[in-house]
């Protein structure tokens, strides 16, 4: 009876001593192990009324390269969509034309493989809203979890619930900038959990908007430390690269054409 109504101070009295968030995240860190490469090959389901089925797969390579590089690449047979993220900086290219410049929302289910320490994804969940140094115990699926940024049972504000008794990460809750405007959270679920190496790497991440599931991750196989090229995440290069212009003989159709299927892939997967 006592987990159903803790908050708080109420929590710590059941179970004793909450750590610092901070400290959770170190153990977090510890246990994961992210390496400071990785390749990523999965399969990306997205969940939309508009298909047929009401749900398409795309397969979808992802990279990490520590501290705070990812690069996500899509290829279908009629689209190349390319997102990368370098520190600060984001870059989006659809059909090889930069369409935007802005991070997306439902990307940031990578934030906890992009960083090996503590202070950098202390740092880093902090920009995002997260209160790292306010911590409690929360109760999800049945299982007991630590819940950096907030105080369970709350959901109103980004948090990070981090298992009590493995240390792993269990769900992520993002909160857009622009709340204000109306918009609905965001919810990471990571599971099944498995072992390469010395890591460890959800085998599913679950993506939900509002009380929807509108994504899932199924990962087919993990590269560790794989070989990137010097420019692999260099959005500078890439700016340079795709502001050339396309050689004759390889025009694509009308302007107005290429905008409006850019608009609509963009649609599908940045709802």
């Amino acid at each position: 009876m006592a987990l159903m109504i803790m908050s708080g101070a109420s929590a710590g009295s059941v179970f004793g001593y909450v750590l610092d968030g901070r400290h959770i995240l170190e153990f977090m860190l510890e246990h994961v192990n992210p390496p400071s490469r990785m390749r990523i090959e999965q399969t990306l389901t997205v969940f939309d009324e508009r298909f047929d089925a009401g749900r398409m797969e795309i397969k979808q390579t992802i990279c990490y390269e520590t501290p705070g590089s990812f690069r996500s690449e899509i290829k279908t047979e009629n689209r190349h969509r390319l997102y990368l993220v370098a520190g600060d900086e984001t870059l989006t290219i659809v059909d090889g034309k930069i369409v935007s410049q802005t991070s997306e929302d439902l990307s940031h289910y990578k934030d906890l493989f992009c960083f090996r320490r503590r202070k950098a994804l202390a740092d880093h969940l902090r920009y995002l809203g997260v209160n790292v140094s306010m911590s409690s115990y929360g109760r999800w699926k049945e299982k007991i979890a630590y819940v950096i940024g907030a105080h369970y049972p709350d959901e109103s504000s980004p948090q990070l619930w981090i298992e009590k008794s493995s240390f792993m990460p269990m769900r992520w809750i993002y909160q857009p900038d622009n709340a204000a405007a109306g918009l609905d959270k965001i919810e990471f679920h990571y599971e099944n959990w498995q072992q390469s190496g010395n890591s460890w790497y959800p085998r599913v991440i679950e993506v939900f908007k509002g009380e929807g599931l509108i994504r899932r991750i199924d990962v087919n196989a993990i590269n560790l430390y794989p070989v990137f090229s010097d420019d692999f995440f260099n959005i500078d290069h890439l700016k340079a690269v795709y502001a050339a212009p396309v050689p004759e003989g390889e025009q694509p159709g009308s302007e107005n054409d290429i905008d409006q299927q850019i608009e609509e892939f963009r649609k599908i997967f940045e709802p």
